[in-house]
């Protein structure tokens, strides 16, 4: 019986363990009293149509040092995430590890706009 109740617990931290790092997860660690679900819910209240991107990332908190982790739509959404998890109460820093899934499009046309004329051949 108390090799059955050992396997059980082993097989529940194991199971445990995988979630981690996974999309859409969260995870705290230490003593901090980040809660990172609450974090993501503030998230979506300022961003509700961004619900997708910020439904998938990966939030964690190690003794108040928060990471956010995934794809974002673009360079505004990315700073508006980091500037509401710095806001968020107990949170000491935040490790950004977020990248941006595509250039915004006004970056693309000032790049086309950059090009030098052609020179008339003499």
């Amino acid at each position: 019986m108390t090799k059955a109740i050992m396997l059980l617990c082993v097989l529940a931290l194991a199971a445990c363990s995988r979630d981690h790092d996974k999309p859409g997860t969260t995870q705290t660690t230490g003593a901090s009293t980040v809660d990172t679900e609450q974090v993501r819910l503030v998230l979506l209240e300022h961003n509700p149509a961004a619900w997708g991107a910020i439904r998938s990332l990966v939030i964690t908190n190690d003794n108040g040092v928060v990471t956010v982790r995934g794809v974002v739509e673009d360079e505004n959404m990315r700073q508006g995430i980091l500037d509401d998890v710095r806001k968020h109460p107990n949170v000491k820093s935040v490790r950004d590890e977020l990248r941006v899934a595509k250039p915004e499009k006004h970056d693309v046309h000032d790049k086309l706009q950059e090009k030098p004329a052609p020179q008339p051949h003499k």
